[in-house]
């Protein structure tokens, strides 16, 4: 995975984050979520397949949706019937 499928993970972490939690503190303390794993996703580290799942469970979002996020996958994205406002955002950040 490059630096640019992090980041647009990282800025969907994040605006996932913050409409449904507020904050990461209050994400992290809810879920059980280490903000040590939410700095990872912040500075673009990597992080195991299995850590994206458990990421993807934690903040309530269709299976895969990181993995089609990162290969800026239109159409797989299309298919997760996300809220439009998020979708739409979403999409956007592919570039396309």
């Amino acid at each position: 995975m490059d630096a640019a499928a992090r980041e647009r993970i990282s800025d969907l972490v994040r605006v996932v984050i913050e409409r449904r939690y507020g904050t990461q503190r209050a994400f992290a303390r809810t879920t059980g979520v280490g903000r040590t794993t939410l700095h990872r996703i912040q500075t673009g580290v990597p992080l195991r397949g299995d850590t994206y799942r458990r990421l993807e469970n934690a903040l309530g979002l269709p299976a895969d949706l990181l993995r089609y996020t990162a290969d800026a996958d239109e159409q797989a994205v299309r298919r997760c019937a996300l809220d439009p406002d998020l979708e739409r955002w979403l999409l956007t950040r592919f570039g396309h």
